[in-house]
């Protein structure tokens, strides 16, 4: 496993209310001491849920947040963030986001 593996589980045309766009969910394990860095979720908005944590996420301009497992994420289009496993054991997350085809 890399530090952050993201394994698709399901992609689903949004429909024609959203045209060009695809629902996508991932599960994503990050590694002990693994994180993806700040970035911002403009044009991809998303939702997740913690399976297995804590996930440490830190949005821009505010303390970071421990995240236990069953917490919901919600990330909108205004939201830059570091999600990270600080913890010694695997972090799991299920993501769904809305991403152009």
């Amino acid at each position: 496993m890399t530090a952050v593996d993201a394994k698709g589980l399901a992609t689903v045309d949004a429909g024609e209310e959203c045209p060009g766009r695809a629902l996508r969910m991932r599960r994503v394990t990050f590694a002990p001491g693994a994180s993806i860095p700040m970035h911002s979720h403009k044009g991809r908005p998303e939702v997740s849920i913690v399976l297995e944590g804590p996930l440490t996420n830190t949005v821009k301009r505010q303390s970071p947040t421990q995240l236990p497992a069953g917490s919901a994420v919600a990330n909108g289009p205004e939201v830059e963030h570091l999600p990270a496993n600080e913890s010694g054991k695997p972090v799991v997350v299920v993501s769904i986001d809305l991403i152009a085809k």
